[in-house]
């Protein structure tokens, strides 16, 4: 739908869809807040659009927790996107529009492997 692809480029999230965490977290910080907000406005807006967050980690994690640690990142912001229950009904976007997806390092072992860092 042309009126959603136009109101997805006019967010910041067109040419910046990155969430990042400090280096070892899975905890959101102050400087995240503006990009969460941008994704639950435009979930708000548009009730009948679903979205799929990718996360990862880098490729320092260790081999036996990346997959979770990513994991733990994308619940992190989906439940800040979602909000709970404690957060009443103001802005509230229902869980089942939005898919986590947690690729572990595969993500970033790739981008380093492109760029000729490994």
């Amino acid at each position: 739908n042309m009126e959603i692809f136009e109101a997805w480029a006019e967010t910041r999230l067109n040419y910046d869809n990155r969430i990042p965490f400090q280096f070892a977290s899975v905890e959101l910080n102050d400087s995240t807040r503006e990009i969460v907000d941008s994704v639950k406005g435009f979930l708000d807006r548009h009730k009948n659009v679903r979205v799929r967050l990718d996360s990862h980690c880098g490729t320092a994690a260790p081999d036996g927790v990346a997959a979770s640690f990513s994991h733990i990142r994308g619940l992190a912001i989906l439940s800040s996107v979602c909000g709970s229950d404690d957060d009443g009904e103001l802005m509230r976007i229902d869980r089942s529009r939005v898919l986590v997806r947690a690729w572990g390092k595969q993500i970033s072992e790739k981008v380093a492997r492109l760029d000729g860092h490994r």
